[in-house]
């Protein structure tokens, strides 16, 4: 096979591979999480998301990157639940989740909060976010 033939069929190759590599969205972040912890902390949900969103966007805000980054809080008073997301946008069309909480209120003084990540090297920060939700660090790791 000559040299161009074999370049063509790399360049396909690629083209093809890069095309196939599906976002990081909401649903695959919560369906196969690269680390995950679940756990309940005694305080009002209110002030666990509170906290969780400072802390997020203060550790996250701080890593420096090409892409755009972003953090975003969202709130359902009415059902008590929560989501806290990190969002890569690489480029102007792939956007990424590469951290996020759920959290959702058990009682008026009880919030159980979910974290996640695709990320491989992020489960210090998955691990820190109880000490957030605790309100006993402000650490970007544990």
């Amino acid at each position: 096979m000559k040299a161009s033939n074999r370049l063509i069929l790399l360049v396909v190759g690629l083209s093809v591979s890069a095309c196939s590599i599906k976002p990081i969205t909401v649903e695959s972040i919560r369906a196969t999480p690269t680390y995950k912890v679940s756990f309940s902390v005694d305080r009002p949900y209110q002030q666990v998301f509170a906290d969780l969103l400072d802390n997020t966007r203060e550790c996250f805000s701080r890593k420096p990157t090409q892409d755009q980054l972003f953090v975003t809080g969202k709130k359902n008073n009415g059902n008590k639940i929560a989501n806290i997301q990190v969002v890569y946008v690489y480029g102007k069309l792939e956007q990424n989740v590469h951290f996020m909480m759920d959290l959702k209120s058990e009682s008026s003084k009880k919030t159980t909060v979910t974290a996640y990540t695709s990320e491989r090297n992020a489960s210090g920060k998955v691990n820190a976010v109880k000490l957030w939700a605790n309100n006993e660090s402000k650490a970007c790791t544990a």
